[in-house]
C-alpha cells in the first residue's frame, strides 16, 4: 500500500461525503506541514501528524473508530491556511482568517461540509488545552470540560504525544 492509499483509508473512515475530500485538496490539506519549524515541518506533515493523532486515539479505545478518525484527521485543519511554502524551502506563518487554533479548525471543517458530533467538535475546538487562554476563554474551556472531559483532555494528550514523538 502506498502513502496515498493509506491516507485515503484514514479519510474514508471519517465517513464523510466525497466532496469533503475534494475540499481538503483545495485548501491544501495534503501539502501542508504540521508546523513551521518543529514537528513534521515538511510538505505533507499535517496529514502524517493527523494519522499519528488518530492512531493514539484509536489505541485509547474510548470513542468509536469513526470518531477517532474524524477528531484525529481534522483537529488541525487551520494549518492548511497557516503555513505557506517559501522559496528555497521551509514555511512561513500566515495569520489565518479565523480566531483561535481549535475554533478555526472546527469552522473550516464546517465550511467544507465535514459533519461532526458535538463531542468531536468540542475535542477539536479545545484540543490545545488551556494554553494561552484569557479569563473568558478559561471559563468556556471549563464549561466544555464538564460536558466532554474525555474527548477534550484525551485529544489534547494525543496531539501533544504525537507532536513530541515526531521529527
Amino acid at each position: 500500500m502506498n502513502d496515498q492509499e493509506l491516507i485515503n483509508q484514514y479519510l474514508e473512515r471519517t465517513n464523510q461525503p466525497p466532496k469533503v475530500f475534494e475540499a481538503l485538496k483545495q485548501i491544501g490539506y495534503f501539502d501542508a506541514p504540521a508546523s513551521k519549524g518543529h514537528h513534521l515541518a515538511v510538505a505533507g506533515g499535517l496529514v502524517e501528524h493527523s494519522m499519528h493523532v488518530t492512531n493514539i486515539l484509536l489505541a485509547m479505545k474510548l470513542f468509536t473508530e469513526e470518531s477517532c478518525h474524524r477528531i484525529g484527521m481534522y483537529h488541525d485543519l487551520v494549518k492548511c491556511l497557516c503555513y505557506k511554502a517559501v522559496a528555497g524551502g521551509g514555511f512561513e506563518y500566515v495569520q489565518p482568517p479565523h480566531p483561535g487554533h481549535g475554533v478555526a479548525s472546527a469552522l473550516i471543517a464546517a465550511d467544507i461540509g465535514i459533519e461532526l458530533m458535538p463531542h468531536e467538535r468540542a475535542a477539536i475546538v479545545w484540543h490545545m488545552g488551556a494554553f494561552c487562554l484569557d479569563d473568558r476563554q478559561m471559563a468556556e474551556y471549563r464549561a466544555a470540560l464538564k460536558q466532554w472531559p474525555d474527548a477534550i483532555v484525551l485529544t489534547h494528550a494525543a496531539d501533544h504525544l504525537a507532536s513530541l514523538t515526531e521529527e
